[in-house]
């Protein structure tokens, strides 16, 4: 497109020089006394003419719409995404947009694209229907991923509150209330847990501290079940980790 510009320009600076030129010489011949005067003139005409028609081309240029070519570097520059998720990110123009007015929404580019392209491709496939009609909009979803972001409810919550989005006007934050849903985070309800679950599970324990240390999975797990999937899983493995350690 560069390339394209710059040829444009050339051309129109050298027809631009070109009919002054030639303007002058005419003018010249016709009134030689003023021959400086005329020259400043002719040369102010052409610079002028030339910066009009720059700003011309310009107002043409962000008139038209974007190449996928064009779209699909920006993506890949602006979002930090990999090169095959662009390319089914812009496969539509409107599924472009979604996805962009999600992340007016949401900053986190990467998890908003998972979701559009899982989570949200599933759906319209299986109700056979287009991005346009889509009932959650991109900003009642960057709500609910706002809220993985800022670690009040896991992923898992996150599916179910996604499924209640689709059938329900109300909000990603009211549903979690009403559901019970917030991740919990505090110790005084997650250690005790964890104590329980260390005492029952000698085997395992031994096994950790023997070097298998994979064996932390089997905790985390357990703690997760016995809350429900609403304990904080980054703090849940932290705290088995210290725990693991005496």
């Amino acid at each position: 497109m560069r390339s394209y510009d710059t040829i444009i320009a050339r051309l129109i600076l050298a027809s631009m020089i070109g009919l002054g030129i030639a303007s002058f010489f005419l003018l010249f011949n016709l009134f030689p006394q003023y021959g400086q005067v005329l020259l400043l003139i002719e040369i102010l005409i052409v610079v002028i003419s030339l910066i009009a028609t720059i700003m011309q081309i310009n107002s043409l240029k962000q008139q038209m719409p974007e190449l996928p070519s064009q779209k699909k570097k920006r993506f890949i520059k602006q979002y930090n995404l990999p090169p095959e998720d662009v390319e089914i990110l812009i496969s539509t123009k409107e599924l472009a947009s979604f996805y962009e007015d999600l992340t007016q929404t949401c900053r986190d580019f990467k998890m908003a694209s998972n979701w559009v392209l899982s989570d949200i491709l599933r759906v319209l496939k299986e109700t056979k229907s287009e991005i346009t009609t889509f009932s959650v909009t991109p900003n009642r979803l960057g709500q609910l991923l706002n809220l993985i972001v800022n670690k009040i409810i896991s992923h898992t919550a996150a599916k179910t509150v996604f499924e209640e989005l689709l059938v329900s006007t109300k909000d990603a934050e009211t549903i979690v209330q009403e559901k019970g849903l917030a991740q919990v985070s505090d110790l005084t309800k997650i250690e005790p847990i964890i104590n329980k679950i260390y005492q029952e599970s000698a085997k395992q324990v031994e096994q950790y501290k023997q070097g298998k240390t994979q064996v932390l999975s089997y905790f985390i797990g357990q703690t997760m079940r016995a809350t429900k999937g609403k304990a904080n899983p980054g703090l849940v493995s932290e705290l088995w980790k210290k725990k693991l350690k005496t």
